[in-house]
This record gives C-alpha cells, structure tokens and sequence, in this order.
C-alpha cells in the first residue's frame, strides 16, 4: 500500500482529539501509530543524533520508537500550556503541502502569527526591518480600502497595487506580528534551517517536529517523528494548539479570583 494511501486511512479529524490528560499513555500511543508518525526516512539517511529514538529498521526505513516521542510530546504541551498561561507570543512555521493547512489553522486558533510561503530571512533576526514593512503593508492595504489611492495616477496606483500584492503574498500570516516571540514551532528541520539558526542566534527556544534525517539538537524541544504525513503533522500540531489554548482559559479563570483577592 503506498504511503499516501496508509495515512489517509488514519486521517485525523480535529473535533475528535481531546487533551492528553484525559487518555491512557497506551490510547495515545496507538494514535501515535495510527497516524503514520513512527516512519522515519531510509537508513542511510538517518542522523547520529537520532539514533536513541529508533527503535528498528523495517524495509530499510527507520522505525521511530514511539514511547520516547510520547515523552518528548509531553515535554512541548506542558511547554505550551506554560506560555499560553502568560499570553506569550509564538510563531508558526510550516511550509510544506502537508503542514500548511494544519500550520495555518494553528495561527488563526491561537490568534498568532503563521509562515506558510517561505522563511523571510531577518524574521527574528532583524525584527525591526520586518516590522516596519509589515506596518507599511497594512498601512497601504488600509488606504486601498478607504480608497486613498485614487488620488494617484493611474499608473501610480498601478504601481501600489501591484505592491501592495506583493506585500500581502510576502507577509502571508504575519498581520498581527508585532512582537518577537518567546517560542517557534516548527515542522521539519531541514526545510526550515534559516529559522532555526536564527532562533538560536536571538535565544528563542524551538519546539520542532523533526524526521531522523534532521539534526535534532537544534531544538530546545524536539519531537521526532514522521515530518512529512499530514495526519502525524496534524496530530502534533493539534496537541499544542489545544495546549497552549489550556493554558489561556487556566489564566482567564484564575484572573477574577486573584482580582477578587486583591480587593480584600
């Protein structure tokens, strides 16, 4: 059976999943294997580093052990649950067909920004440059909707349009990114090395699902799994959303009892 096949006989549905918490580590695990995340790449490909999460090679692919990914998974949720608690801002990155959608929806849940075209290099690294395109961006986007271009040329607003397209392709997801954030999440290591280096250059810490041709020791959290099949995309990015989305309701149902406190 092809591998595409396989996965999409496990495809997750997102109304189905509930918090970790609430399940045995075993009803997890076969969930885990449902959705294709212990494949790995060929053996040849694998990395050093990996090694300790492999459990065997099957037909010359690698067979990651799933149990050690169930802890590291537990490790990014209470991670995420964290931030969530402070409202902390995250980015999210994942720009392959399979972890677009899920990245995408990731955001616009958890109300942060998203890359889902490709890594603009100086994202973290030269946050004050980006942030000012991105302000122009939205400052052009909304003189287009006030209709404040018509007092140019026609070809002048031509010129603005078609910037303005540009812009909003370029900065796809990243509206509201106003401040750099205290976490990355992001989808296959190798693809996104950019964002990695530049993570560890301004201190952000990095929770990663990562295949075992990736370099595992470049995220703070790794989660190493299969990188590449939506469902097992989808299943991770799932549990941390729900996470962070936990830790925002623990804050807002402790904010009035430490309100009412104060006032005593």
């Amino acid at each position: 059976m092809p591998k595409s096949s396989f996965y999409a006989k496990f495809f997750i549905k997102m109304d189905k999943l509930t918090d970790l918490e609430s399940k045995s580590k075993d009803s997890i695990l076969e969930e885990m294997a449902s959705c294709g995340l212990q494949y790995g790449h060929s053996k040849s490909s694998i990395q050093p580093v990996v090694r300790p999460f492999i459990s065997h090679i099957q037909n010359n692919v690698a067979i990651i052990d799933l149990a050690k990914t169930y802890e590291q998974l537990l490790e990014a949720i209470k991670v995420m649950e964290s931030l969530g608690e402070t409202d902390a801002p995250l980015l999210w990155v994942g720009t392959s067909a399979g972890a677009r959608d899920f990245i995408a929806e990731a955001g616009e849940k958890t109300k942060q920004p998203y890359v889902i075209s490709r890594w603009l290099g100086g994202l973290l690294t030269n946050f004050k440059v980006i942030n000012q395109r991105l302000n122009y961006l939205l400052d052009l986007r909304q003189k287009l909707e006030k209709g404040e271009l018509e007092q140019y040329t026609k070809k002048e607003r031509m010129v603005r349009e078609k910037e303005l397209r540009e812009l909003d392709d370029k900065f796809k997801g990243l509206e509201n990114y106003q401040k750099l954030p205290k976490l990355l999440v992001v989808i296959d290591g190798k693809r996104h090395a950019t964002a990695l280096a530049e993570a560890r250059k301004m201190s952000i810490p990095v929770i990663a699902l990562l295949d075992t041709d990736d370099d595992i020791s470049l995220a703070t959290y790794p989660i190493v799994g299969n990188d590449s099949a939506r469902s097992a995309i989808q299943f991770v990015i799932n549990y941390l959303v729900e996470a962070y989305l936990k830790g925002q309701q623990k804050k807002n149902v402790s904010s009035p009892q430490q309100k009412e406190g104060g006032n005593n």
